[in-house]
């Protein structure tokens, strides 16, 4: 079996925000790869698997809006948490890029969940399970 060496040369010449549109893509593809091989294999499963899974998408994201708002504004800083804030991230790109009509639903948001209708006891039990 032939040995492929890999380095960062092929990214070094890139921008910054070329070199992080690549890394997005490939976070997608790894956690597209990985959520693949589960369906094939569901007994493999576990909750730590989709944790990755989930966290790779969202970095993918987090990454594709960065590198997309760099493009337009090179001196942007990301920092503390709203670095990671995957809303505000979005907000920001969506004014740099007021021609593109970019919506989706935002993953990794919490919300608290619909609890009308319920009874007031079973409502405060699934807030708290929520909250856990």
């Amino acid at each position: 079996m032939p040995w492929n060496m890999l380095f960062f040369g092929d990214l070094q010449s890139k921008s910054v925000p070329d070199q992080l549109f690549a890394f997005a893509q490939a976070n997608l593809e790894s956690a597209e790869s990985l959520c693949s091989n589960l369906c094939v294999q569901n007994a493999g499963a576990t909750y730590a698997h989709g944790a990755v899974i989930l966290s790779l998408t969202f970095h993918a994201i987090e990454l594709f809006l960065k590198a997309a708002i760099l493009q337009k504004h090179p001196a942007e800083k990301f920092s503390g948490r709203s670095g990671h804030n995957l809303a505000q991230l979005l907000d920001r790109y969506s004014n740099l890029h007021p021609g593109k009509n970019v919506s989706f639903n935002m993953p990794f948001v919490r919300e608290r969940p619909d609890t009308n209708g319920l009874d007031p006891q079973v409502a405060d039990e699934l807030i708290a399970y929520v909250r856990e």
